[in-house]
């Protein structure tokens, strides 16, 4: 329980490379390619001009195949939130 508390009130990275794996924090530009911030949640600091934002703002997103073999299916008309 410290150490949650802890990790909470800890100040953000100063470098970029902190946010690559933070479990806290994230800058867009280190998304991966099935990654995507959504909703554009509260903007919690800027790192070298980049807005940092918390990692639960973070999706995971999945291809149409994916969905299928899931057994879900997309919508027609649907677009897709990243290419």
């Amino acid at each position: 329980m410290e150490l949650e508390t802890r990790a909470l009130t800890e100040p953000l990275p100063t470098n970029q490379q902190a946010y690559r794996t933070h479990h806290l924090y994230v800058i867009e530009r280190w998304l991966k390619k099935y990654e995507i911030l959504y909703p554009k949640g509260p903007v919690l600091g800027f790192c070298s001009g980049h807005p940092v934002y918390p990692r639960a703002c973070v999706q995971t997103l999945h291809t149409k195949e994916r969905w299928l073999r899931e057994g879900l299916q997309v919508k027609a008309g649907e677009v897709p939130a990243k290419v």
